[in-house]
């Protein structure tokens, strides 16, 4: 086995990826069963052209099958030996694909695949990518229970306790699909056929709301006693939420 280096290291979901190890990634080659190399490496997101089962390593011994239906748009980092491959994050998907994917504290959720046309397409977005994720709720330092993800294939999802790794090993309170997608400014509007409780939604008509999502322009640092915080502040239906950078003792 050769070991791969992640040359794109943050998705889109805000996921940090990690060295992996392990797959016959094709030689660098101009071949037309590939996407181009340059696109790849360009872009954070891919689609799915066809539904598709992985089988996902969980440790030496065990694996977990992940079928994804046609259309479901996955961040990914990429991984370089002789050629590239996709490193696709699973965790950036919403709760019934990356349920069951931590074992023994350790995270499995990025899954090396060939960059085949015939299963991937790259795109530029997906519903409700602008947000960063998790949002968390509460002070500017601090983590409260109050949680909002919103996932690469197109869920919001809102959580009130979370585990180790809200991305794989958390399950949601309550989840809605998002429907449309409005931009204006700074304000992601996402519309849904359902509300979540927790979270003010507004009402736009029978089986139709809209939740607001405010992103502000500038990431702030600041210091609360020993800790130095980095984190991007948003407003979730008029709530303050924020995705944490970094947090240093």
């Amino acid at each position: 086995m050769k070991t791969m280096k992640i040359l794109v290291s943050v998705a889109t979901a805000g996921m940090l990826l990690t060295s992996l190890s392990g797959l016959g990634v094709h030689a660098a080659t101009k071949s037309s069963q590939y996407l181009s190399t340059a696109s790849v490496k360009k872009n954070t997101l891919v689609q799915t052209k066809q539904k598709l089962t992985l089988n996902v390593k969980l440790g030496k011994k065990a694996t977990k099958k992940v079928t994804l239906p046609k259309g479901t748009v996955l961040a990914y980092g990429v991984a370089q030996g002789k050629g590239i491959a996709l490193s696709l994050n699973l965790g950036s998907l919403s709760y019934q694909y990356r349920k069951g994917l931590v074992r023994n504290h350790t995270d499995y959720s990025n899954v090396l695949v060939k960059p085949l046309k015939k299963n991937f397409k790259i795109v530029k977005k997906a519903m409700g990518s602008t947000i960063e994720a998790p949002l968390n709720g509460g002070t500017y330092a601090k983590k409260t229970k109050q949680t909002v993800s919103v996932t690469t294939n197109g869920y919001i999802e809102y959580y009130t306790k979370l585990s180790d790794n809200v991305y794989t090993n958390s399950k949601p309170a309550a989840s809605v699909k998002i429907v449309k997608e409005k931009m204006k400014g700074n304000t992601a509007y996402l519309y849904t056929k359902k509300n979540i409780k927790g979270l003010n939604f507004k009402k736009m008509g029978k089986a139709s709301y809209r939740l607001a999502v405010k992103k502000a322009a500038k990431i702030q640092t600041t210091s609360m006693g020993d800790e130095s915080v980095t984190a991007r502040k948003y407003t979730v239906g008029g709530k303050a939420y924020y995705y944490l950078f970094e947090v240093d003792d």
